[in-house]
């Protein structure tokens, strides 16, 4: 899964309409499945979907996208202490500054 965090305009996200799994992806990486759980749709559109994002995926056959992005459904996002603030905006640093 390192070749995903490096993956950049992945061909994942292009193949799937409702989410993109290319953040989620680098957010588990990263240890960070809190919040990928937590930014994912409320409804899970993984569940009766047919993964076109394993299969334009780069390494297709080798990233199990659905079943990570449903681990993070039901394992994870349940487990969440602290939702992500409604305006994530005003938390972000202002580089150009």
């Amino acid at each position: 899964m390192i070749r995903c965090a490096l993956c950049r305009n992945a061909p994942c996200d292009r193949a799937c309409e409702k989410l993109s799994p290319s953040e989620a992806l680098r957010s588990v990486w990263f240890a960070n499945e809190q919040t990928a759980a937590l930014r994912l749709p409320e409804e899970n559109p993984c569940i009766l979907c047919d993964a076109p994002c394993e299969r334009a995926c780069v390494r297709a056959g080798e990233v199990p996208i659905r079943d990570l992005v449903n681990r993070l459904y039901y394992q994870v996002k349940p487990e969440c202490d602290t939702p992500i603030p409604e305006n994530e905006d005003r938390l972000k640093c202002d580089l150009a500054a």
